[in-house]
């Protein structure tokens, strides 16, 4: 962003490199056909199709082409180019950093190798200095070797030439070649993804520009104090989760939703739809747990006030949490304390009776309504408990001392950031893997008084219900919620003033479904079950057709080194994303060339 400190002209007053010094990069991972069109696998056959589509048990029925829960290109482009090279002078450089991947996180490390070189083990590691990102300068200034770099990030950063002359700097990509969990390195399935781009020291130094950048710079202090909102104390405090549900075909579906049961901006509950479909399912009273795009606005925060969000991450993966319209600060990391009868964080439903222990956070079943009506399955958060504080030092390769509209959410982390909301209106949250946010893991939050048409249904209380209260209905104790206490069904305590079912759905006492009972999804059955030919029926017993060969022209199925079965890999076209860019892909004052040695 540009200010009365940083100009973008050579005499800023920060002495900050300035063009032809300022290089803004987007970089991005792509595959292609022989006849150089772009490839998104879709069908069957077509890479990572197993292992979204086949080995989720998912049926397609007739939907194809169909989306894939990630993408992982097996080619590196920045502004539009593939693993190019720009020369540079022996001089400091600013680098503007975007990641326009998919679901690509990418871990940054620059290396020193020969001329023409692109072997790193004969090359020596190269600091560079973190100077801000996002939305604006950092507190202070990052020196570091090594960079986490998330879908949609931006990092401002400084890289001194000057020691280099005549010699190849190569940014490394240690992240690997699958959804991020916060290993580094990460696994690497294609030949050349860990190679990004190259800069050759080639031009001899123009001294009609001198190089004035000092690395101590300081910021205006009131630039620095306004980072984060660090001082200023938050006004309400809100968890929300990070799911890893499933649609009504089977295939994984991410989604946003609720830890506690959702309410307006004047403490009043925010409750299902008053429909049929919701009250069939048992989605009654105050929402809570997963939610889709299209359902009422639980995110409702008084104009001006100051929040801290808890992103509650049982997923499996990271996710590039963004927020619009805000920009906002990391406040800490906290490491979610799971329940010792949990697997992975789940406690299946049947399981509930025996399998929970109460020491801690586990996640279970609830159905979810999609757009059209269908069932998918979805998941809430019981017994929500938090570890101690993570230090900041544990995390070297996460930098985030500037103001932030993306961060990182890390698996099995409660990551708390905290905003402030000076804009009335609708505005979204989601995460930033496009393949995430165009499916389902996107909701809204609605700054000021919450129109009729964002709410859901009115809320039930104890007197307008017959016999036992269902989920949802306000209570004052445990016998006032009905209790069903059978193999596979769900007890309703109460909780937070209302009948809470922390289990299989929020709703009324409902059951999944046995192998030889009717269905119409997957979801309605046991897990470790599918539904097939209308009835529920063991993963075992099912023989999944054989696939359809694919298009000669596209890439092989499982590309060299890909394990077959990976568990998380996956594409999605991103085509917004790569439209959002075009304004940055062509870049003629960069002079970018091709690499011209092998990559």
């Amino acid at each position: 962003n540009r200010d009365d400190d940083d100009t973008g002209l050579p005499d800023n007053p920060l002495n900050l490199p300035a063009f032809p010094y300022e290089l803004p990069l987007a970089v991005q991972d792509r595959m292609f056909k022989e006849d150089g069109q772009l490839f998104y696998p879709a069908f069957p056959g077509d890479p990572y199709w197993a292992d979204f589509i086949t080995d989720e048990g998912a049926t397609i029925d007739d939907l194809e082409p169909s989306a894939l829960a990630e993408f992982f290109g097996d080619v590196m482009v920045v502004n539009g180019k593939i693993w190019p090279k720009v020369d540079v002078e022996p001089r400091n450089y600013r680098l503007r950093l975007l990641n326009g991947c998919d679901s690509r996180f990418m871990v940054l490390e620059l290396f020193a190798v020969p001329l023409g070189q692109t072997d790193f083990s004969n090359g020596s590691k190269v600091p560079f200095l973190v100077i801000g990102g996002d939305q604006g300068p950092a507190s202070q200034q990052t020196n570091t070797d090594i960079l986490v770099f998330e879908p949609a990030g931006r990092y401002d950063i400084i890289v001194d030439f000057s020691s280099y002359a005549d010699q190849r700097l190569i940014f490394k990509n240690t992240g690997g070649d699958e959804p991020f969990g916060g290993d580094i390195p990460g696994p690497q399935a294609f030949a050349h993804t860990d190679k990004v781009m190259a800069f050759d020291v080639t031009l001899p130094f123009d001294s009609s520009r001198p190089d004035t950048f000092k690395p101590s710079f300081d910021l205006p202090a009131e630039v620095a104090r306004q980072v984060g909102h660090g001082d200023v104390e938050a006004t309400n405090r809100r968890r929300l989760g990070l799911f890893e549900g499933h649609d009504n075909q089977g295939r994984l579906q991410p989604l946003l939703g609720t830890i506690d049961p959702a309410e307006d901006i004047n403490g009043d509950p925010i409750c299902w739809p008053n429909d049929e479909k919701h009250e069939a399912l048992g989605l009654v009273g105050p929402m809570v747990g997963t939610a889709t795009w299209h359902g009422p606005t639980t995110e409702n925060i008084k104009l001006g006030a100051v929040e801290e969000w808890e992103i509650w991450n049982v997923s499996a993966d990271a996710h590039p949490i963004h927020l619009h319209m805000v920009h906002f600060g990391l406040v800490s990391r906290k490491e979610i304390v799971f329940d010792s009868g949990a697997v992975e964080g789940e406690i299946e439903p049947e399981d509930l009776e025996t399998a929970v222990v109460g020491d801690g956070t586990y996640y279970t079943d609830m159905p979810l309504v999609m757009h059209d009506g269908s069932l998918g399955e979805g998941y809430r958060v019981v017994n929500p408990t938090a570890g101690a504080e993570l230090s900041e030092e544990d995390f070297p390769e996460y930098i985030n001392n500037f103001p932030r509209d993306v961060v990182v959410a890390l698996p099995g982390q409660i990551t708390t950031i905290k905003a402030h909301f000076d804009k009335p209106g609708r505005f979204n949250w989601h995460c930033h893997i496009l393949a995430h946010e165009d499916h389902e893991m996107m909701r809204i939050f609605h700054v000021g008084d919450l129109p009729a048409d964002q709410r859901g249904g009115e809320c039930p209380m104890v007197d307008e219900t017959d016999g036992d209260p269902p989920a949802g209905a306000s209570c004052k104790s445990d016998a006032d919620c009905c209790f069903v206490s059978s193999p596979n069904r769900l007890g309703v305590t109460c909780a937070n003033r209302y009948c809470d079912t922390s289990v299989l759905a929020f709703g009324v006492c409902v059951h999944k479904k046995e192998a030889g009972e009717s269905c119409t999804s997957i979801n309605e059955c046991m897990s470790e079950m599918l539904c097939t030919e209308g009835k529920c029926s063991p993963k075992a017993d099912y023989i999944p057709e054989d696939p359809v060969d694919p298009d000669p022209s596209t890439p092989s199925p499982t590309p060299p080194g890909a394990t077959s079965g990976a568990r998380r890999f996956g594409p999605i076209d991103a085509v917004v994303f790569f439209t959002l860019l075009c304004s940055v892909a062509v870049l003629p004052n960069l002079n970018l060339m091709l690499v011209t040695v092998p990559w």
